[in-house]
Parts: C-alpha cells; structure tokens; sequence
C-alpha cells in the first residue's frame, strides 16, 4: 500500500495483491506541509491502519512545517470501517523456537509464521532477551510483552530472518522469546518463553552464590540491600517492559536505594559485580 499526496492536497491509498494491481484514489482533505510526509500506522489498535503526518524540526524521521511555519503533528484516523477496507488480524506466532550456544553466543531460531493477509516471506519477527523470565534488559522487543502490541510501526527487530546471533554475553541463564510482526505492523502474542545458560567460563551461572537480598518486599519507598560483597557494585531496576528507570553505585552492607519516585507496579532489580549478575523481582506499593 502507498500514499500518495496531489498539489491539491489529496491523499490517494493504492492497493494491490499478488496477481494484479487494483488501484483506488480516495479524495481526503488534509492539511498541506512543506517539508513533510506520511507515515502509516494503527495508533488506535482496531486493525485499520491509519495515516500521520509529522511537521516540525524533530528528531522524528518524518518532518515539515505549515504555512505559517509552524511545526505541527496531524493523526488521521481511519474511520471507514468494515465493507469498506478489509481489516487485519494479527498473525500466528512462531514456532519451532530453538537456541544453540557457542562460547558467550548464543543463535535464536524459529520457523516462519503465517498470516491471513501477509505471506509468510513477507512477514519479520521481533524478539527479546533478558537475565530474567519477562525482563528484556538484554535485548528490548518495543511490545507489550503479554498482549503483543507494537510501540514502534516498524519491521520486527530481526527483521524478516528466522534466525539470530548475540554475542559477549555473560555467564548465567538466558529467558527469550520471538513474536511476528506483519506488514500492518500488527504484531502475534510471544511464543512460549524458552530459556538457554552460557558457560563460557566453566561455571553455570545457577551455580553461582547469590551475594545479595532485599528487604521489604513488596516496599514502598526505601528499598534494603544486604550483600556479602566488599567492592562497589553497580545496580540498575527495570519496569517488566524492560526499561531502565533507576541505575546507581554502591558499596557496603546494608545499603539503602530511594525508590520512592517509582510509580506502584512490579520492578526487576539487576545487580552487577565483576563476577557475576544477580537479579531480584520486588513490587513497588
């Protein structure tokens, strides 16, 4: 699908399917920018992409300014509905999921998924990476991990392989999985989440001392750190999306982190020594 806009300000939505080019022009009016173009997206999640048009001197890819020179966003929804524009349904999710260590890598592979509107070569893949079971800090998918939902309107970050290689990673235990990303930029849930250690040094990370607790848990606003550790360690904390909102240094035991500007939810706490990482889940009242 493309789109194309006229001197008169007429957006045009060109379809076509495998075996011939059907072409429609649909009059819409909109606002015309200098500098600009269009980029599709379903913002609203309802199977219907829709339309935006980014005017300004950003950081965003799409850019330009109004008449006035004034920078200005426009989001045009898709409000035509069904009988008019198919809507799309989210694809299959892989299967097949495998991993196969070497050292401190690790290749990820998967079978490809299917799709009722996108064919299956034109389909990508999107998948996360983390030290612990739903915590991408390794390797951040841009999706809610539960219900699947991009945050980006773009290719999976695989893109369209069936398979992929991560390297220098340190020794432990490794939690992934992979979902598909169609050509509506509708992703599937995540296949069931696989697991995988790298022993690169001849030690299981399992195998490791745990050298640090929290207390409380759950807590409200300062957060207890009992260590056997004598060095200072670094100490990062990840919402369950996976981004980071605290990281700091500290040394000595008990230490204490102020967490007390951190909405109420669930949190992954990763500790980080010379040696080896830790990571604790706590929940935030």
């Amino acid at each position: 699908m493309k789109t194309i806009f006229s001197t008169l300000g007429l957006l045009l939505f060109i379809s076509s399917t495998l075996t011939a080019q059907l072409f429609t022009a649909i009059p819409v009016t909109v606002q015309q920018l200098n500098n600009s173009s269009a980029a599709w997206g379903d913002y609203d999640n309802d199977g219907k992409p829709d339309v935006m048009i980014n005017g300004g001197y950003t950081d965003l890819v799409f850019t330009g300014l109004d008449g006035f020179g004034v920078p200005t966003t426009h989001i045009y929804s898709n409000n035509l509905g069904f009988g008019v524009f198919a809507t799309n349904t989210a694809p299959e999710m892989p299967e097949g999921l495998s991993a196969s260590t070497s050292g401190n890598s690790v290749t990820l592979n998967w079978e490809r998924a299917i799709d009722a509107q996108t064919p299956s070569k034109g389909l990508s893949y999107n998948l996360y990476l983390g030290t612990s079971s739903a915590l991408p800090d390794v390797v951040s998918p841009n999706s809610g991990l539960t219900s699947g939902i991009r945050h980006l309107a773009l290719l999976g970050n695989t893109s369209q392989d069936t398979n992929w290689t991560i390297s220098d990673l340190e020794d432990g235990d490794y939690f992934w999985s992979v979902q598909t990303i169609d050509n509506g930029f509708m992703g599937s849930l995540f296949s069931p989440e696989q697991t995988f250690n790298i022993n690169a040094v001849g030690i299981r990370g399992t195998e490791l001392t745990k050298e640090f607790s929290i207390y409380p848990n759950p807590v409200k606003d300062r957060l207890f750190v009992s260590s056997s550790q004598t060095e200072r360690f670094d100490i990062r904390i990840y919402s369950v999306a996976g981004k980071m909102v605290l990281s700091t240094s500290i040394q000595g035991s008990p230490s204490v982190i102020d967490i007390s500007d951190l909405s109420a939810g669930v949190y992954m706490v990763r500790f980080i020594t010379t040696y080896q990482t830790q990571v604790i889940r706590f929940i935030k009242k």
